[in-house]
């Protein structure tokens, strides 16, 4: 797989996630659509019109299949504009996304779901800001990066990319700390990979510790899943009077059952159990706990190795690329999958507290697949690039390329 043109076996493994992502939609959303469904039937009926139940309906699959069609027009987008022009405009894409995050909170226009303002509401569509933010922020903290590259030794030239990640990741981590602890750690590899001197970011942990506490306290649900995960951890049987605990800990003991349940092949494909209502946001967040109840170990391996190649195809290129920009640019794109994908399978299997965070190209949720796909279309444009700049693999092996000289020439 080494002579494959990175660019083509990166859409390839793209599209083959998001089919796989299209059928588990269906298969775990289908019952709980149909239940919508018939209530918005009864609902309309006129007096002495029988109702006429169906038992499943396609209507999260629908939007989702909207969404890819949007997302493989993004894709396209990025994948054809021209690099220089991406580059030189990334202020306006960051600014963009900054006017956006406060507008989940604007009467009519933000909504308000399972307890917290992370969208905004377009017709029969909602959009996550968040997700807007977090590839503008990579965007932008890459051109800083390589543009301040020969000054990184000097803390004052360090804290415009601390104020950047720090003052975006804090605003929303009012709403949505998983989003905001990915693009911390995002950022943290990246400024690692761009060679920051250590002890800039161990100045920033003391600081970084209390944010992210104070976060904690600020919402009470929080502290009760990091005691949960704890107490499933330490293999505490809930008390009597635990009665909180024991409600935070509903999801990771049905993701668990599932994840128990589906053995080595999987009860088989529609057969699950825990999306009749046992597990919520099994289409969501918990996808990964469908696809272990349903096709088994076998088939989470399968998802899981198709990541892995997924991010090794990304830090392939980034190892290819000559320059700072495209190389740190390809490896934060790449990181904007491989970072949610792990957090995501570590809640799943309890690795983690609790946290809603979506499985990239797999879980419903339009905003997340729209700005993963540009965020490939990005790294496609990056191989492309490498290709042109030289057709010889043996460029990397002399030392030619920038991140391979910078961590390991």
């Amino acid at each position: 797989m080494s002579n494959i043109n990175p660019r083509w076996c990166i859409f390839a493994l793209v599209l083959t996630l998001t089919g796989v992502g299209l059928v588990m939609i269906y298969s775990s959303s289908a019952f709980i659509a149909a239940d919508r469904f018939n209530q918005k039937m009864s609902k309309r009926l006129e007096l002495g019109t029988e109702l006429k139940p169906v038992n499943t309906h396609p209507e999260f699959l629908q939007k989702q299949l909207v969404w890819f069609g949007i997302s493989l027009c993004g894709l396209f987008v990025f994948y054809f504009l021209d690099f220089n022009f991406i580059m030189r405009y990334a202020w306006l894409f960051l600014l963009l996304s900054a006017a956006m995050l406060p507008m989940v909170y604007v009467p009519g226009i933000g909504m308000k779901l399972n307890g917290a303002f992370r969208w905004i509401r377009a017709g029969p569509f909602t959009f996550q800001p968040s997700e807007m933010a977090k590839l503008a922020v990579v965007i932008m903290t890459v051109r800083l990066l390589a543009v301040e590259e020969k000054k990184l030794a000097r803390f004052a030239d360090f804290l415009p990319l601390v104020l950047l990640a720090g003052g975006f990741a804090g605003f929303i981590a009012i709403e949505d700390l998983g989003t905001a602890c990915v693009i911390g750690l995002i950022a943290l590899i990246l400024w690692l990979l761009a060679g920051v001197p250590y002890k800039h970011i161990l100045l920033l942990t003391p600081g970084a510790l209390i944010a992210f506490i104070g976060a904690i306290i600020h919402q009470p649900y929080r502290w009760t899943r990091i005691v949960v995960f704890i107490r499933e951890l330490l293999g505490l049987t809930v008390s009597a009077d635990a009665v909180l605990v024991h409600k935070g800990s509903w999801h990771i003991q049905h993701s668990l059952i599932a994840v128990g349940t589906g053995g080595l092949t999987g009860v088989g494909a529609g057969m699950g159990v825990q999306k009749h209502g046992y597990l919520p946001a099994i289409f969501t967040d918990f996808i990964m706990a469908h696809i272990c109840e349903e096709l088994g170990f076998i088939g989470a391996v399968v998802v899981l190795a198709l990541f892995a190649l997924l991010c090794w195809q990304g830090f392939r290129v980034a190892l290819q690329s000559p320059d700072p920009l495209s190389a740190l640019l390809a490896s934060g794109m790449t990181l904007l999958i491989v970072v949610p994908a792990l957090v995501n399978v570590a809640v799943v299997l309890n690795c983690l507290p609790t946290k809603g965070l979506a499985l990239p190209f797999i879980s419903y949720g339009g905003s997340s697949l729209l700005l993963n796909y540009c965020a490939m279309g990005l790294l496609m444009k990056i191989a492309r690039l490498n290709s042109q700049r030289s057709e010889e693999p043996a460029r990397v092996a002399s030392g030619e390329a920038w991140l391979f000289k910078q961590h390991f020439a």
